[in-house]
């Protein structure tokens, strides 16, 4: 496959109607099996607005990215079925530093941990590990020597900086939504594990 088009807002964008035609009509003039995808959720209408221009009647297959909990509560009410990918969502993953962080977050907040929750605690465990590493030092070039190529246990599995770009790699989940009575919110459901061996990115800079 290959990226066809992309477009962004402006920093002061109301609505993503005129981007959404723009990329449906550049699809419309391929052939194969098509797919769009959004990043990004600062407007409660995003999804809904652009989604619309792109269902079935096109044949142009929507994916949808991972999203914060209060994000998937929109999914629930428009988005059951719809199938997409994300880094982390709290059942899939059964090791020792998520255990821990799922158990400690509904203790002090009494929430369930969601994507953006991790990745803080996630970054944190970076720093700590690196420290750690390099036995206190902190000096910056000291610190920059130690986090490139650093492979660490996080709450997803393992991770490594990669080195080449300071990319961070790790495993991705490809997911359907679904409604599960219990939750406010559109649950993943697990379709298979995407392995960090498996993905091609490119390096696009070099640091």
């Amino acid at each position: 496959g290959k990226v066809v088009t992309v477009k962004y807002a402006q920093e002061n964008w109301n609505s993503m109607s005129r981007q959404a035609k723009t990329i449906v009509k550049t699809l419309q003039g391929n052939k194969g099996e098509r797919f769009v995808t959004h990043i990004g959720f600062s407007k409660p209408n995003t999804v809904r607005t652009i989604s619309s221009l792109w269902t079935e009647q096109f044949g142009i297959n929507r994916l949808f990215p991972g999203a914060p909990l209060y994000i998937l509560a929109d999914y629930k009410r428009d988005y059951i079925g719809a199938k997409g990918a994300t880094y982390y969502h709290y059942p899939f993953l059964d090791n020792k530093a998520n255990t821990w962080l799922i158990v400690e977050a509904y203790k002090r907040y009494r929430i369930p941990v969601d994507f953006n929750l991790v990745q803080g605690f996630t970054e944190a465990m970076f720093i700590v590990q690196a420290i750690k590493n390099t036995k206190g030092d902190i000096n910056a070039n000291t610190l920059i020597s130690s986090m490139e190529g650093l492979s660490f246990e996080t709450p997803n599995g393992q991770m490594t900086l990669r080195s080449s770009d300071h990319q961070a790699m790790q495993d991705l989940f490809a997911i359907e939504y679904i409604d599960e009575k219990e939750h406010t919110w559109a649950a993943n459901k697990l379709v298979r594990i995407i392995k960090k061996e498996e993905m091609d990115i490119p390096v696009k800079n070099n640091p």
